[in-house]
């Protein structure tokens, strides 16, 4: 069967290469066509293709690190009381201990040091 595909030939004819390198030129889309599209792909369960942002995390001001160690059971005492105080994190409990044990005591000089260090 003979081919029907014409054969160009470099030295008979002139090849434009704009048409074969160019990308077809696309309209912007309005935004209402874009919601419609991101709502059919949602219905759809379409998986976006646009690049996943990562999130930032926010510094923590929990920086140092200080080893201590404890009795049996007290780590787990310590998660178990942040979970029950609603704080994100043992560090945390142990802050507000801190500053409950030094309203306790009455000790003003080292209470000016504790709200510096908290409130910076």
């Amino acid at each position: 069967m003979p081919s029907t595909r014409e054969v160009k030939h470099f030295i008979d004819d002139d090849i434009d290469l704009e048409d074969i390198i160019s990308k077809p030129k696309t309209r912007k889309r309005s935004s209402v066509e874009r919601e419609l599209i991101e709502e059919a792909a949602h219905v759809s369960n379409f998986p976006s293709r646009e690049p996943v942002k990562k999130k930032i995390r926010k510094k923590s001001p929990y920086i140092n690190q200080k080893n201590i160690k404890m009795r049996f059971g007290m780590s787990e005492l310590l998660a178990d009381l942040t979970k029950h105080l609603g704080f994100s994190s043992d560090q945390e409990t142990i802050e507000v201990a801190l500053g409950a044990l030094i309203d306790k005591k009455g000790l003003t000089s080292i209470k000016e040091q504790y709200l510096n260090l908290i409130n910076s």
